[in-house]
């Protein structure tokens, strides 16, 4: 949209292609020392700090059919029949 509301641009249906994050984390104990005590941290920033200090982080990249979100009941009961 333009600054008046009025349509600028349009993109019918567009694929957008990036990299998510499943969920699914193997870590390595001195890693878990740059956690800080007594106050909330997020998962993302603990890979960014590692990263940040030097630590490897690797991907595993997984095709859209490959991973299964069970965050639903009826999602957990598809994945445990195609399991």
């Amino acid at each position: 949209m333009n600054g008046d509301g009025h349509l600028k641009m349009i993109h019918e249906k567009p694929e957008y292609e990036f990299l998510v994050n499943t969920g699914l984390y193997v870590v390595n104990t001195k890693v878990l020392k740059l956690i800080p005590e007594g106050e909330p941290y997020h998962f993302t920033q603990l890979i960014e700090d590692a990263s940040g200090s030097g630590q490897r982080v690797g991907v595993y990249p997984l095709d859209d059919e490959a991973w299964i979100d069970v965050g639903q009941w009826k999602d957990y009961q598809k994945a445990l029949e195609r399991l």
